[in-house]
């Protein structure tokens, strides 16, 4: 995601140009067709009395965000992705997501954010009530995901393609059905992300992954790593500890990698 702005500038590739500007009724956003060069205007209201209101590209898609989360620590999040839909030459809402951002201090480095699927196409400055897609469905479609995933894993040059196009709602997405689906390759998931530096979008991930399978050690070094990378070093050093005496525990302290005992250690 690019930094917050009160106004600036979005140019979507072979769609549109956004141009948007917060005030305290939330953002004025014009967006002119490339194609038709037509302009349409939108307002947006703020989502909350504590909203800071702003929009931006979202990496590796076609696709916008609007973001009215609340900036303190620990504060409520929301944010609403759109894509074009060339059936309705409209900005359709696609994703809503909620929740809470990380409070680090208190210990809380993921915060807990939840994915839906909106349905039927709103527009830009709708306020609902939306439609959701079933579970079952989206999980279908988690599972084409991660299929994916396993076959991209056979070529780097795939793999990084798949990673470089992969929203950063997806792996969100993903942690909400961690106990359904297949877990290993969620945790490969979380742990490309990580080595290519992506390691906030894999923490939310790897986190859930631990909580509902402690056993999975592997996991644990994962999210280890992915803290640390991120700058987070305490919540890290806590998840090398625990993975180091598992792994001892399970008489393997050859397979434990330097780097565990040392910044468990710091």
């Amino acid at each position: 995601m690019s930094a917050f702005a009160a106004t600036g500038t979005i140019v979507v590739e072979n769609t549109g140009t956004f141009e948007y500007a917060s005030d305290e009724n939330g953002l004025a956003i014009t967006f002119e067709n490339a194609n038709t060069h037509t302009r349409s205007r939108y307002r947006q209201r703020p989502f909350d009395q504590c909203s800071a209101m702003s929009m931006y590209s979202v990496r590796g898609t076609a696709q916008v965000a609007i973001d009215g989360s609340c900036p303190s620590r620990g504060g409520e999040v929301f944010v609403h992705v759109y894509e074009w839909n060339t059936r309705v030459q409209d900005w359709c809402l696609i994703r809503q997501i909620t929740g809470e951002r990380s409070d680090v201090p208190s210990g809380d480095y993921a915060g807990s954010r939840e994915v839906a699927r909106v349905m039927n196409c709103p527009k830009i400055g709708s306020d609902g009530s939306y439609s959701y897609e079933s579970t079952e469905d989206v999980k279908k479609d988690i599972d084409g995901e991660l299929a994916a995933l396993k076959d991209a894993e056979k070529d780097k040059a795939r793999l990084d393609r798949y990673l470089t196009q992969m929203p950063f709602y997806l792996p969100l997405e993903i942690a909400g059905y961690v106990g359904k689906i297949d877990v290993q390759l969620a945790n490969d998931l979380g742990f490309f992300l990580a080595q290519r530096g992506r390691a906030s979008d894999a923490i939310p991930l790897l986190q859930k992954i631990v909580l509902m399978y402690p056993g999975r050690v592997v996991a644990k070094l994962n999210l280890a790593d992915a803290l640390w990378e991120s700058g987070q070093q305490a919540p890290a050093r806590t998840q090398y500890s625990e993975y180091v005496s598992q792994m001892q525990n399970d008489d393997k302290r050859d397979r434990i990698p330097h780097r565990a005992f040392e910044r468990s250690r710091q």
